[in-house]
Formats: structure tokens, sequence, C-alpha cells
């Protein structure tokens, strides 16, 4: 609010927050054809960002350790322990739960406000995982 009987030679003073915006991510591989999660452990991926470069997380604990790959828990979902900042990044399978076919396909997605929001934001990958038993997908979830 202006006052209109403030002396117009003093500057106003405003403070701005610029933060950028970050973001958890959560992936969750989904049966393409039933929708459900498929729970098992192990499939791992790794994240890069928009210039090609492998994401890396350094966490303290329970001890001192950077990560490089995210491995899903018996649930068939990993969240990355730390916020991303806004950006493109893509996301690679680097490994496959047993009794499944890895999917090497790089998968693009982005961190922004719109798809933090949103229950679950969009993967652009042109066709689902594809395995030799069932057929899975992957769903990128904002926190």
């Amino acid at each position: 609010m202006i006052d209109e009987n403030a002396d117009p030679d003093e500057p106003y003073y405003y403070l701005l927050n610029n933060e950028t915006f970050r973001s958890y991510i959560q992936v969750v591989k989904t049966d393409a054809e039933t929708g459900e999660t498929i729970p098992f452990v192990g499939a791992t991926f790794e994240i890069y960002d928009a210039n090609g470069e492998l994401v890396t997380i350094q966490i303290t604990y329970p001890s001192k350790q950077t990560l490089t790959s995210f491995v899903t828990d018996e649930s068939g979902t990993f969240i990355t322990p730390i916020k991303l900042p806004y950006g493109e990044y893509t996301l690679k399978e680097v490994t496959a739960p047993e009794g499944y076919v890895l999917y090497t396909e790089p998968i693009p997605f982005t961190v922004n406000e719109e798809n933090a929001r949103r229950k679950k934001a969009s993967c652009s990958s042109p066709s689902p995982f594809r395995t030799d038993r069932k057929r899975d997908s992957l769903h990128l979830m904002g926190k």
C-alpha cells in the first residue's frame, strides 16, 4: 500500500522471495493393462539433467554417501531423498526387477510448479515399459 502523503523523494523498500522452485520426484512402476503398481524391489533408475549429466545426490544419514541411482522398494516406488530444482530431466531404467525386461528408452520429464501440484505429473514416454511377463508403465509424481 502506498501512502499518498509520503515524501515522493523517499525510496520504497520491498522484500521479494525469488527462491528457485524445487520438488521431490516419486517414480511408480505400474502395470499398463491394470493400472496397478508393480510391487517389486529392484528396478534401478538414473536421472540425468538437461545437459545429459548424471544427477548425483549427497546424503548424510544414516551415513555420508553419494547417490547416483535410485532403486524401487517393495511397493514398486522410489522418492528422491532431496528436492530436484526446476528443469528438464531424463529418467533411465538401468536394472529391471527380476523377471522383467529392461526398458532402454530414456523418459523425459519436467520439474515445475505445475507438475508438482498434480497428483500425477505427465510422463512423455512414447510407449509403456514392456516386459516378458507383464506390461508396465511409469508414473512420475511431484511431492
